[in-house]
């Protein structure tokens, strides 16, 4: 029986792991899609199942806020759908996420983590608000432009008709500029700052290491402090430990974490 898991807010899943399904069962893998300083290398091994870790730029916390995290998490469950993903577990945090799953095609991984990360940050994006124009001024570090009334700010005026330098950067009610750094794009440019950097993903060796991903999976909210203990952190929202928890209860979770202890997979990237 093949492992599933729904995505929507009531999902459930049930685990049946066969030899096949981890990556050391197959013979041949595809080519690492590249390995440099600056991209992880990537082994593409069909029907199998990974653990995935995203992390944002900088690792700065853009995620912040449960409206930030409801957009992440329905970004998440669209691109999963979209790739037909198996899920078994997954916790989206402040700066990073982690999923374990299973795929039919691995190339497909690349594609979901592009679609994830590229819609999230849009809609991100929109909601703080980062473009400013003349056309539809916003707040500046607390501070309102306007093309019809130009403020003064840090001693410069700001004038449609004689725009002026700010901090060696021209300022144009043609050019919006973002809000964060004030550097100028061109008006017909998507605004966005840059809100992932990359992903790393690890192919499970067998039942053993598949469960220890699982447990370090559900215990992210109390490693990052998010929670107090393992029973919240297996009701945090925003992660699939709820769902194990209302399919199989606690005292199975329980067993499954003192059978497998956790070991912290990724401490380089999170």
């Amino acid at each position: 029986m093949r492992a599933k898991i729904k995505t929507n807010a009531h999902s459930r899943a049930l685990i049946h792991l066969r030899a096949r399904d981890f990556g050391v069962a197959h013979e041949s893998a595809r080519q690492i899609m590249r390995s440099d300083l600056h991209r992880p290398p990537h082994l593409f091994i069909d029907d199998t199942i990974y653990f995935v870790t995203g992390r944002t730029f900088r690792q700065e916390a853009y995620f912040d806020t449960k409206e930030k995290l409801l957009i992440l998490s329905n970004v998440f469950k669209k691109s999963v759908k979209k790739y037909n993903f198996n899920v078994f577990a997954w916790v989206l945090l402040k700066n990073h996420y982690h999923l374990l799953f299973k795929i039919d095609n691995a190339l497909n991984i690349s594609k979901f983590v592009k679609n994830f990360h590229t819609n999230s940050a849009r809609l991100l994006n929109e909601l703080n608000g980062r473009a400013l124009s003349c056309a539809n001024p916003r707040d500046f570090n607390g501070r309102a432009l306007s093309c019809a009334n130009p403020r003064d700010f840090n001693g410069r005026a700001l004038s449609c008709a004689n725009p002026r330098d700010f901090n060696g950067r021209a300022l144009s009610c043609a050019t919006p500029f973002t809000e964060q750094n004030g550097l100028a794009h061109d008006s017909v440019r998507e605004n966005q700052n840059r809100i992932w950097y990359q992903y790393w993903d690890y192919c499970i060796r067998d039942e053993k290491d598949f469960w220890k991903h699982f447990n370090y999976i559900h215990n992210n909210p109390l490693k990052h402090g998010l929670v107090g203990n393992l029973e919240s952190a297996l009701k945090y929202e925003f992660s699939s430990g709820n769902l194990w928890l209302e399919e199989k209860g606690s005292e199975w979770l329980n067993s499954i974490f003192e059978a497998h202890p956790i070991i912290d997979f990724t401490p380089q990237f999170d």
